[in-house]
């Protein structure tokens, strides 16, 4: 577990691959190892190392060694641990469709059904999307490991940069499903109930002159 506090002010002022010296794409190899390489040179027991910057890199290190942070840090640009829980997400997600409606200028129009009905589309599109990124990984895996290099095969590392970029799109997508599929479950314990519109009209009676409208 590190510590959020001292995370969020190094966020605020150096990103967490320049604490290490390493780029986005850096394989957790590379995050080892120059984790090790700075230590040598900051830790407080060494000849000139510093304390301050020591503790600012091993943070970083903290969040970028974990896949599970780090994939949020690199989706969000912030440390994991401060977002809503998947029921608030559903209500906000539900409340953003509900905000729509109200602005859509009819409301004699179903709510709950309107509510619905763009849940349903969003999941469809975000399946749709995945679906598609998924063919695209497939297509990278076939290929990549057919091209060899003697010295540093960087087109294979771009290959592998953009598995890892698709893997992260598509776990993302996932994600946003399983809260559009609470959303849609939240929404079947609510009614609507419809009030017919009356047209406008003006009735008289022949007998009295009086009229109605």
């Amino acid at each position: 577990m590190f510590k959020s506090i001292g995370i969020n002010i190094i966020m605020k002022n150096k990103d967490l691959y320049d604490q290490l010296d390493v780029a986005p794409d850096a394989t957790d190899e590379e995050i080892k190892a120059a984790y090790k390489k700075k230590s040598s040179k900051l830790h407080p027991d060494k000849q000139n190392g510093d304390e301050s910057k020591f503790k600012e890199m091993k943070l970083a290190y903290e969040v970028l060694k974990d896949p599970d942070s780090r994939e949020y840090y690199d989706k969000h640009g912030d440390v994991k641990g401060n977002q809503p829980n998947p029921e608030q997400q559903a209500i906000s997600k539900i409340l953003s469709y509900v905000n729509a409606w109200l602005l859509s200028g009819n409301p004699n129009s179903d709510l709950i059904e309107f509510v619905k009905n763009k849940l349903l589309n969003e999941n469809l599109s975000i399946a749709g999307h995945i679906e598609k990124a998924t063919e695209s990984k497939k297509k990278i895996e076939k290929i990549k490991d057919r091209i060899t290099c003697k010295k540093d095969n960087f087109i294979l590392g771009f290959f592998n940069a953009n598995i890892r970029d698709i893997n992260k799109h598509i776990k993302s997508g996932e994600e946003q499903i399983d809260v559009l599929v609470n959303a849609i479950e939240m929404m079947d314990d609510f009614s609507w109930e419809m009030i017919e519109e009356m047209n406008s009209y003006v009735t008289i009676n022949t007998a009295t002159g009086t009229s109605w409208g």
